[in-house]
């Protein structure tokens, strides 16, 4: 069995905008995109005249890389502080405790890129 996805963008959702779209009664996937990055795949049956999508960022993932950013500064300011001389505390645990974090970040890039944005049917 061969299974063929027809991938058709549809149209450009701004921050904060509500659209209508007129489609044919059936079965529908539906998937937002953004960058490299996506969202879930929503099976939707189209038997009534209306139906309500919602598509969210997932904040978590957002959350997640403003922490990472947070403490990719800290490291170099406490990087160039001991290379300054003005501190004395050896940096190998602040690195072994940003490995784990750094880790999850690079899952969501990579691997959870399509749970950046989240698709519901109210």
């Amino acid at each position: 069995m061969v299974k063929c996805i027809l991938r058709v963008k549809v149209d450009c959702i701004e921050d904060g905008e509500q659209k209508t779209y007129e489609v044919e009664y059936g079965n529908h996937i539906i998937q937002a995109k953004i960058d490299w990055c996506g969202s879930n795949k929503l099976n939707i049956d189209v038997d009534v005249d209306e139906i309500q999508i919602n598509l969210k960022a997932n904040h978590k993932v957002s959350s997640l890389f403003q922490i990472v950013g947070f403490l990719t500064f800290i490291s170099l300011l406490l990087t160039q502080l001991k290379e300054n001389g003005l501190i004395g505390i050896d940096l190998k645990y602040f690195a072994i405790a940003i490995i784990p974090l750094v880790t999850i970040v690079f899952y969501h890039i990579f691997i959870g890129r399509n749970k950046f944005l989240k698709l519901q049917e109210r």
